[in-house]
């Protein structure tokens, strides 16, 4: 996730790509939506380079969103696949503390298929950990003859603590765990293939890489003791009581800036909030879209990062107009993608959802980054209508197709309405959408993507409207017969009465099945 694995072996781990548009993908019974890091499983409506599943993010944070074309879900497995027979939690490896980045660190390979392996590691009780996998895909980042990893943590007491397969950036397959030490003691640590999991939790709702067997099975794992003292971007709530004053958000600049920030506490009572300031530094790298804001966090409970809290609710506002607020959203169902000025001040303020009650582990861990976006909208006015539809330019995505990225405002109130105009590339069979706007803190309500001929007709299944859980998504729509280009439009209901950003993102990728 961060740059700290560069001293490692293999090392790679991605700089995480504050990801933002929206791609999609299936919810699983875990996911409420959006682009936030997958408990048990490897989707989200809108990840946060999209949100989706798989999202082909770039290295630069520049957003590009991909539907993980590659990945499906196993639902045929009936039979769990044996473990390892070396694979058992009481034969668990010790770590090495590697000196040069103080974590503690294993280095092993998944092979051959259904290899379970066990490492451990000492910490201390509410220690701030960044568990990680690193596998060799750094060139590829979803590479299908490369390991999709899961990973699980488990206590002192042998007792399940956290579960990943995706990092919250969805930058890779790679996983990663952000959580808070309950207790001193011995932590035991599972690495293990998505297929392995998946054969033995068949109904656990997880999405693998094809294919089941990789070529390419080597994986680092490693645990982070985050500490606030020795690193700028850790912080850590400021003493109770704050509900009044702020923590400032500080950064460290390592490749990005991208999700280069930790901020954690805990909600110790019904009515506790925590607020924080933060300045997007002047230099992150924007080399694309808009500057953009991003907040977010994993999934609770024993299958995301072991907190007890039911929900998570952090509102943003400009420091100048502390009651106006630009974007909210429960950070357990969505992400904040917020458009912002570099160097400009902000506040945000974090706090339960309604009625949620008290619990032993009610801490949080959230990831902030700034960088840039899908493409922006270039002439509001002018792409109002299907005459007028902007031209998108594409890219390719990961399986070599064409797809199309953008990010825009619906402005006056949501009534505004935006075209655009995508090119149908050579042996494509089909398109999907994948979009975010209330899922991504935005006040826009209703969002609606709709998929139009040339002569702006609806195609067959061409529209979807967003939810208050869950990403939009129009998936693997047949391209009309002859069809060269298409129009995809984009609305909303209304804008929310409190929120007022009005910004979504989007991707459009096409496929050849």
């Amino acid at each position: 996730m961060r740059t700290w694995f560069s001293k490692l072996p293999m090392a790679v781990v991605a700089t995480a790509a504050l990801s933002l548009a929206a791609c999609g993908s299936d919810t699983s019974t875990n996911t409420a939506a959006t682009p936030n890091d997958t408990s048990a499983t490897d989707s989200n409506t809108v990840k946060d380079s999209t949100g989706t599943d798989g999202a082909d993010t770039s290295t630069t944070g520049d957003v590009k969103t991909d539907a993980k074309t590659d990945v499906k879900a196993d639902t045929t497995k009936d039979t769990a696949k044996p473990e390892d027979p070396d694979g058992k939690i009481d034969g668990a490896v010790e770590m090495t503390l590697d000196d040069q980045s103080g974590a503690f660190v294993g280095q092993d390979t998944l092979d051959p298929t259904g290899d379970v392996d066990y490492w451990s590691f000492t910490g201390k009780k509410g220690q701030l950990i960044d568990l990680m996998i690193q596998s060799n895909q750094q060139n590829s980042p979803f590479d299908s003859d490369t390991i999709d990893t899961f990973i699980t943590l488990y206590g002192p007491d042998k007792k399940q603590i956290g579960l990943n397969d995706d990092q919250p950036s969805f930058q890779n397959n790679d996983s990663e765990i952000l959580t808070v030490l309950p207790a001193d003691g011995t932590y035991y640590v599972r690495v293990e293939e998505c297929w392995t999991w998946i054969g033995l939790h068949p109904t656990g709702g997880g999405t693998c890489i094809d294919p089941e067997e990789k070529g390419n099975v080597d994986y680092v794992v490693a645990a982070f003791i985050l500490d606030p003292a020795k690193q700028t971007n850790i912080n850590p709530e400021i003493a109770e009581p704050n509900d009044t004053t702020a923590t400032k958000v500080g950064y460290q600049m390592g490749e990005q800036y991208y999700l280069n920030t930790v901020l954690y506490g805990s909600l110790s009572s019904a009515t506790d909030v925590d607020i924080y300031q933060f300045t997007p530094p002047l230099d992150a790298n924007v080399s694309d879209g808009r500057a953009t804001c991003r907040i977010d966090a994993g999934f609770p409970g024993v299958n995301g990062n072991g907190s007890t809290l039911d929900g998570l609710v952090a509102s943003i506002a400009s420091e100048s107009t502390p009651t106006v607020v630009l974007a909210q959203a429960d950070l357990y169902k969505g992400a904040i993608q917020l458009p912002c000025t570099l160097g400009a001040g902000y506040i945000m303020t974090v706090k339960r959802i309604a009625n949620s009650k008290t619990s032993t582990a009610d801490f949080y861990v959230i990831t902030h980054g700034v960088g840039g976006s899908n493409p922006l909208e270039k002439a509001e006015s002018a792409n109002d209508t299907a005459a007028g539809a902007e031209v998108l330019t594409a890219s390719k995505t990961s399986q070599g197709l064409d797809a199309y990225y953008f990010a825009g405002d619906l402005i006056n109130g949501a009534k505004d309405v935006d075209y655009f105009s995508v090119k149908v590339p050579t042996g494509a069979k089909n398109l999907s959408v994948y979009c975010a706007a209330l899922t991504y803190g935005s006040g826009l309500v209703g969002f609606t993507a709709e998929v139009k001929t040339d002569a702006d007709a609806t195609i067959q299944g061409g529209t979807a409207v967003e939810d208050a859980t869950k990403g939009l998504a129009l998936k693997t729509l047949a391209v009309p017969t002859g069809a060269t280009k298409l129009l995809v439009k984009v609305s909303a209901k209304s804008q929310d009465p409190v929120v007022t950003g009005n910004y979504y993102l989007c991707g459009v990728p096409f496929a050849t099945k």
